[in-house]
């Protein structure tokens, strides 16, 4: 049996996703930019006073410092090639290429649409032909419709939380990818950049979503996998809890995926 269940979810999320980033970005940086130009134009004039008053000690390096500080952010910020090249495209391949450097394999390999797919056809195709034999009507023929019903949940637990992961990591990535102009924008101005800690802080922490959900991934559907291939549709109600009990300890597994990577962001903002 041929599923292609999570690869069609997968390629339409990934083509919804580049579409609205996309778009998104281009209009938070023209929303944002003649705030940003205003702001500037009276940061400037409030500095050029001070420096005038000798409050500010030397000025001339300091302002060129400054000046070229704040055209870095401009460029980077508020320019869509400059944000594709420097921001946008490395945050979005760094999962992938993280767990390509754990694990030894690419991301697709471990955890992609075509695993997902492939291990919910054979645990579909188990629980098909179990409950094709079952029967409610005799002890032997509702074993066989229980262990039919226990292939499908399995099947099911186990891909539909690892696809809920990955996605739940590219959408946060996404949003807030889409909001970046604004807070590297906060770069300008010393009392807004705890705000741009604070973003940075959320991609490290999706991304370390991603990064550690594939890794774990990486064994625990191997340990499914395995039990699978072992599996008949003979082989009784009590191989089929064993399949369920394994499902639900992986999932069990991967739930830590998001408390690790919360730590992580923890730990980020006591050092702020």
């Amino acid at each position: 049996m041929t599923l292609t269940i999570y690869a069609n979810i997968f390629t339409h999320y990934q083509s919804a996703i580049e579409a609205f980033l996309d778009a998104a970005v281009r209009r938070t940086m023209t929303a944002m930019l003649p705030v940003v130009t205003s702001c500037l134009g009276i940061y400037f004039i409030l500095y050029s006073w001070a420096g005038i008053r000798g409050k500010v000690q030397d000025w001339g390096n300091d302002m060129v410092f400054r000046v070229i500080r704040i055209s870095l952010i401009l460029s980077i910020g508020f320019s869509v090639a400059g944000y594709g090249q420097y921001v946008l495209d490395p945050v979005m391949n760094l999962p992938t290429d993280l767990a390509s450097v754990v694990t030894g394999q690419t991301a697709d390999s471990i955890a992609g649409p075509s695993i997902l797919d492939r291990q919910l056809a054979q645990a579909w195709a188990l629980g098909h032909d179990a409950v094709s034999k079952g029967s409610m009507l005799t002890s032997s023929g509702f074993s066989f419709f229980l262990s039919g019903l226990i292939y499908y949940a399995s099947g099911f637990i186990m891909t539909a939380y690892a696809a809920y992961l990955i996605l739940l990591s590219k959408g946060m990535l996404t949003v807030l990818l889409a909001l970046g102009p604004i807070f590297i924008g906060c770069l300008i101005f010393d009392v807004t950049k705890r705000f741009f800690d604070a973003w940075l802080g959320l991609l490290v922490n999706y991304v370390s979503v991603n990064v550690f959900a594939v890794t774990v991934l990486s064994f625990t559907f191997v340990a499914f996998q395995q039990y699978l291939d072992a599996m008949t549709p003979d082989s009784g109600l009590g191989s089929a809890l064993g399949l369920l009990l394994i499902a639900i300890i992986d999932v069990l597994i991967i739930m830590g995926v998001t408390h690790v990577a919360s730590s992580l962001w923890r730990v980020h903002t006591t050092l702020i």
